[in-house]
């Protein structure tokens, strides 16, 4: 199984210039491509990848995506923003006993929610979503006739929103994640994960499949 060993950045004041992290993990370099498809019946296979970061409060991520089309209809925190043109960061601290599903939408839109499985979940309320800080990039262009469309979105996620780890502390841990893409009814359906999953469904909710995050 794959393991993504993240960095450490000295950056510990207590507001986030979300500006500065995103410029930060663009010109990290180390980016993560999520491109392994598992269900041949959705071939559809955008361009994505993502960098990662942490400090002593927050995890830091950004996603780049390119897609031939976009869709965004759900606005509210804890809506269904996987119909959309959505990415995810699941993690697990606990060896894959329980999980966060972290779910954005290109506007940055949230649902966020933990538990065992997928039919086990109990959404975080918008309280604790409003603490992640999101800065959504978007633009489109024509190349070859067509129309592409290149998203981004940076993510400040406060530690402190995992609530059943109240004492977290990432520097020198291991914890289980994976990171996705999708579009459940984009025009062209897609799934993609950082991981091999092995389902006859598309279903990212299957921690045995998830990697290792290694905090250094």
């Amino acid at each position: 199984m794959k393991e993504l060993q993240v960095l450490e950045i000295e950056n510990d004041v207590e507001v986030v210039d979300i500006n500065k992290i995103s410029v930060l993990l663009e010109n990290y370099k180390k980016y993560q491509p999520i491109q392994q498809i598992c269900w041949q019946d959705f071939p559809d296979k955008p361009s994505v990848a993502f960098s990662m970061n942490y400090n002593l409060r927050n995890i830091f991520l950004k996603y780049f995506i390119w897609d031939e089309s976009v869709r965004v209809v759900n606005f509210n925190i804890n809506d269904r923003v996987y119909e959309d043109s959505c990415v995810g960061f699941f993690v697990s601290f606990d060896d894959g006993n329980s999980y966060y599903n972290l779910e954005f939408n290109c506007l940055g839109i949230c649902r966020a929610g933990y538990g065992k499985n997928k039919e086990d979940r109990v959404l975080l309320s918008t309280e604790t979503i409003t603490q992640i800080i999101c800065k959504p990039h978007f633009m489109s262009s024509r190349i070859t006739g067509k129309t592409n469309f290149y998203w981004e979105l940076t993510l400040s996620i406060p530690i402190s929103i995992f609530k059943s780890e109240p004492d977290l502390k990432l520097k020198g841990r291991s914890v289980k994640a994976n990171f996705y893409k999708s579009g459940d009814f984009s025009p062209k359906p897609n799934f993609l994960s950082w991981t091999r999953i092995e389902s006859e469904q598309p279903d990212f909710h299957l921690p045995q499949f998830f990697g290792t995050c290694k905090f250094l």
